[in-house]
C-alpha cells in the first residue's frame, strides 16, 4: 500500500473542510460528516473555530482508499491564517485546492497556488458546490488555466481505469515520448495513465473535477483520481530525520512539537539532537493516543522537543515556505508582567504573532496577520489562561528597504580583539527579505570566518534608521574582511558586522514600506455608486465592477492602512448588504513618509540597540570612531 499526505487549501468559504469531511465519510472514516454551518466538523474542532466557522489551525486525520493510505492536512482557508496554512505544506507530498464553481478563482487562490509553484508541491483541483449558479464548467477551466497553463486538464470523465479520446488528446500534447506512442498507435489505456502520474508529479498537469461536497457529488471521482495519480513518495532507512510543522500544548500545558518523519524510524526516548523525546502521540483530528515508534511518511507528535514551526532534525532540508509578515500591531491595555508569559507561549507556537516589550514606558505590543487573527488570540487568551485583554492603537506594521546600492563598514579592535567586515548592501525584489552571498575568495579570509559574517547577517532583525522598523529586500555581498591571527574571536565578526551593516544604512538611501491589500467587494447592485466612491476616496485601484449572479463584485487593490476599517464602513453604508474581504499583497513604498516618520519620532543615533559607529585602537586602547568620519579609518579598501 502506498503512504502519502495530502493537503487541502482554499479560499476560505469555498468549502474545503466540508470536503474534508466528505473524505473521511466516504472512506468509512467517520459514521457521518460533520458540517461547518452546525459547529460539527471533526476536523475543526476547537471552540473558535466552530465559534467562526473557519479552519485556524491545520488538522489532520488518516483514510484509505484503493491502494493508498492518506494523510490528511485540512488546513486554514483565511488570509490572516496564511502562516499554518503554508507550514503544513511542509509535511505534504501533494495538494487539493478547492475552488468555489460560483465565486471561482478569487484572490487569497492565487495566493495559494504562487505558494504551491514555489514549493514544486503537485496539485489537483475540485471544483466545488457545482449544485449552485454558475458560469459552467469551460468558463470555471479558463479561469483555472489563469493559473496553471495549459496543464490544467479536465478529468471529470475519468472512471481510474480508462482514458477518454478527449483526455488522451490533452495527454499526449503534454508529453513528447507520449505522442509519438499515440501516433504511431502504440498506446493504451495503461501507457496514458503512466505517462499521467509522471507528469502530474512533475507538474505537468493539474488535474480537475468536479462536485457538490455538502451533497456528497464528486467525492468518489476526486478520490479515484487521486488514487490512481498522487505521487507518493519512497521514504529511505538510516538515522531519523524529519521536519516540525506546528506547535501545540495538550490539556495539561505539554507542548508537543507535530512532525512528519521523512527518513527511518523514531522511537520514545531517542535523542533528537539535545532533546530527548518523552512521549510519542499518533493525531487524528482533536484526539490523541500514545504510541511506542513512528515510521517515515507518518505524522506524528513529540514530546520533550525544542523544536519551532519550520525547523527540521537529522539533516533533513525542508521546503523553504515564505516568512508571513505581521501587517497589523497593536497596543495590549493589560497589566504587562501578567500577559506577557502568555503571549510569549502563544506567539511560540505561531512565529507569525511577535511580542514587543517596551519596559521603559510599560507598554506590550503584538503584531499579527489581520483582525480575525487578532480576535482569535484574545479568545485563546481567555480560554487557556482566563486572561481577559483588550487591544488599542491599531495601526499598521511598517518595513524597511534600501532605495539605490551602498557600502557599510564597520570595525571592531578594542584591545586584544579584531575584526573587520565591508559589506555590500543592494536593494531586493518586494518580499525577498534579507540574503547573503560572499565575494570573498577563501585565500583572503578563511571559510569559517565567512560563515560567522553570514550567520550574523542572517539571524537576526535589523532596525531601518527611518522609524526602526524592521528591515527587509535588501541583498547583502562580503566584500571584503579581515581577522586578526591572534586576536580575533568569533563575537568580534559579530560586532564588526553589525556595525557594517548600520553604517551602510545611516549613510544610504531609505524608503519606508507600507502594506498593500487585495480586495473584493460584493454587493448589491443599488449600493455600487457608495461602493465605487467609497474606494475611490481610499486611494483603491479597482477592475471593472462585474456582475455574479444577483450581485456586483468589485475587485481592486489598496494601501491596507486605508481600507483596515473598509468592512465596518461598508456594512453601515449598505445596511448590510456587502461583504468585503482583504487579502495580504506585499509591501509598497509610502508615497508621503514624511508625516509617519515623524509622528514616530525615532532617532536613528540615540537607538541603544544599533550602533554604526567603529571601535578603532592606539596606543592600547580603543576609540570610538562616528560612523561618518570612520571610512578613512578602515585597514581594507573597497570601492562605495
Amino acid at each position: 500500500m502506498r503512504h502519502l499526505t495530502l493537503a487541502v487549501l482554499a479560499h476560505v468559504d469555498a468549502g474545503k473542510t466540508t470536503l474534508c469531511e466528505q473524505l473521511l465519510y466516504r472512506t468509512h472514516t467517520l459514521r457521518a460528516a460533520g458540517r461547518v454551518d452546525r459547529g460539527t466538523a471533526f476536523l475543526d474542532s476547537d471552540t473558535e473555530e466552530r465559534a467562526r466557522g473557519i479552519t485556524i489551525y491545520a488538522s489532520s486525520a488518516r483514510f484509505v482508499y484503493g491502494d493508498t493510505e492518506f494523510t490528511l492536512l485540512d488546513t486554514p482557508g483565511h488570509a490572516d491564517f496564511s502562516s499554518e496554512m503554508a507550514r503544513a505544506l511542509l509535511a505534504a507530498d501533494c495538494a487539493v485546492v478547492v475552488i468555489s464553481a460560483p465565486a471561482g478563482v478569487q484572490g487569497h487562490t492565487r495566493a495559494i497556488w504562487a505558494l504551491l509553484e514555489r514549493l514544486e508541491i503537485p496539485t489537483f483541483f475540485f471544483v466545488n458546490k457545482t449544485d449552485l449558479p454558475y458560469a459552467g464548467l469551460d468558463a470555471v477551466l479558463d479561469e483555472l488555466r489563469t493559473l496553471g497553463g495549459v496543464g490544467v486538464t479536465d478529468f471529470s470523465d475519468f472512471d481510474g481505469v480508462h482514458v477518454s479520446p478527449a483526455l488522451r488528446d490533452a495527454l499526449a500534447l503534454r508529453d513528447d515520448e507520449l505522442l509519438s506512442d499515440f501516433l504511431a498507435d502504440r498506446t493504451d489505456d495503461a501507457r496514458f495513465l503512466r505517462s499521467a502520474r509522471e507528469l502530474t508529479r512533475a507538474r505537468g498537469i493539474f488535474p480537475v473535477t468536479y462536485g457538490a461536497a455538502l451533497q456528497s457529488s464528486g467525492i468518489v471521482e476526486l478520490l479515484t483520481l487521486l488514487d490512481v495519480l498522487a505521487p507518493a513518495p519512497i521514504f529511505p532507512s538510516g538515522t531519523p530525520a524529519g521536519v516540525c510543522y506546528q506547535v501545540t500544548r495538550d490539556d495539561r500545558g505539554v507542548r508537543l512539537c507535530r512532525c512528519r518523519l521523512t527518513r527511518g524510524v523514531l522511537r520514545t526516548r531517542d535523542m533528537v539532537g539535545k532533546d530527548k523525546i518523552t512521549e510519542l502521540r499518533d493525531i487524528v483530528g482533536a484526539k490523541s493516543a500514545p504510541v511506542a515508534e513512528v515510521h517515515a511518511g507518518e505524522i506524528f507528535a513529540a514530546a520533550g522537543l525544542s523544536l519551532r514551526p519550520g525547523d527540521a532534525f537529522g539533516g533533513y532540508v525542508p521546503r523553504a515556505i515564505p516568512r508571513y509578515t505581521p501587517t497589523l500591531t497593536v497596543r495590549v491595555d493589560a497589566d504587562v508582567s501578567a500577559v506577557r508569559p502568555a503571549l510569549n507561549m502563544l506567539a511560540d507556537e505561531e512565529p507569525s504573532i511577535s511580542v514587543h516589550d517596551d519596559e521603559a514606558i510599560r507598554q506590550l505590543r503584538v503584531n499579527v496577520c489581520g483582525v480575525i487573527q487578532l480576535e482569535t488570540l484574545a479568545a485563546r487568551m481567555r480560554e487557556r489562561f482566563g486572561i481577559t485583554v483588550q487591544f488599542s492603537d491599531a495601526s499598521v506594521v511598517y518595513l524597511e528597504t534600501l532605495a539605490a546600492p551602498v557600502t557599510g563598514r564597520g570595525h571592531f579592535e578594542p584591545l586584544r580583539h579584531y575584526a573587520e567586515v565591508h559589506l555590500r548592501l543592494e536593494p531586493a525584489p518586494r518580499g525577498e527579505g534579507i540574503t547573503f552571498r560572499s565575494a570573498v575568495h577563501t585565500d583572503d579570509l578563511a571559510q569559517s570566518w565567512q560563515n560567522l559574517v553570514r550567520t550574523h547577517v542572517l539571524e537576526r532583525n535589523f532596525k531601518g534608521v527611518l522609524t526602526g522598523s524592521r528591515l527587509t529586500d535588501v541583498r547583502v555581498t562580503l566584500l571584503a574582511a579581515q581577522a586578526h591571527e591572534k586576536h580575533t574571536e568569533g563575537g568580534d565578526f559579530r560586532e564588526a558586522t553589525y556595525r557594517a551593516l548600520r553604517q551602510g544604512l545611516l549613510k544610504g538611501s531609505n524608503l519606508l514600506l507600507e502594506p498593500y491589500s487585495t480586495l473584493t467587494v460584493e454587493a448589491e447592485t443599488s449600493f455600487l455608486g457608495k461602493v465605487l466612491a467609497e474606494l475611490q476616496k481610499r486611494g483603491a485601484v479597482t477592475d471593472a465592477p462585474k456582475d455574479v449572479y444577483g450581485v456586483t463584485r468589485v475587485t481592486g487593490r489598496a494601501a491596507t492602512a486605508r481600507v483596515m476599517d473598509l468592512p465596518l464602513v461598508l456594512a453601515e453604508l449598505t445596511h448590510g448588504g456587502a461583504a468585503v474581504q482583504l487579502t495580504h499583497d506585499g509591501y509598497e513604498p509610502v508615497s508621503e513618509p514624511e508625516e509617519i516618520i515623524a509622528a514616530c519620532g525615532y532617532n536613528a543615533l540615540r537607538d541603544p540597540e544599533e550602533d554604526g559607529n567603529s571601535v578603532f585602537c592606539a596606543h592600547g586602547a580603543g576609540f570610538l570612531v562616528p560612523w561618518n568620519e570612520s571610512d578613512r579609518y578602515m585597514h581594507l579598501k573597497t570601492p562605495d
